[in-house]
């Protein structure tokens, strides 16, 4: 019943996009955690998927994983420590309203 809460979640931190103006967060809310692209706890070995092409991925139909031995995208070309990477977090580090909506798909 909560095998999700033993689960890593792939997740793709947020793209600087100067072209898309979100409205502010209230003042009131707690912020949503940060998390580092480089965190050792949060990494997985073999292949990986670009954030980039990820963004994208409905435009490209991009879904593919790069090789784990390729240190630039197949796809954007560009390197992996520019376009950056999934990664997999633990049910229990996961921002509270994406451990709701978890629990909401999973928790029958």
């Amino acid at each position: 019943k909560d095998q999700y809460r033993r689960w890593r979640y792939e997740v793709m931190l947020a793209l600087d996009r100067p072209d898309v103006q979100l409205e502010a967060r209230p003042a009131h809310l707690t912020p949503e955690p940060r998390f580092d692209q480089e965190d050792p706890r949060y990494q997985r070995d073999g292949a990986w998927r670009c954030r980039v092409c990820y963004a994208n991925r409905f435009a490209t139909f991009n879904f593919e994983l790069v090789p784990a031995d390729s240190a630039d995208c197949h796809k954007c070309k560009k390197p992996r420590k520019d376009c950056g990477w999934s990664l997999w977090i633990p049910f229990d580090d996961l921002p509270p309203k994406i451990q709701e909506r978890v629990m909401k798909d999973k928790a029958k």
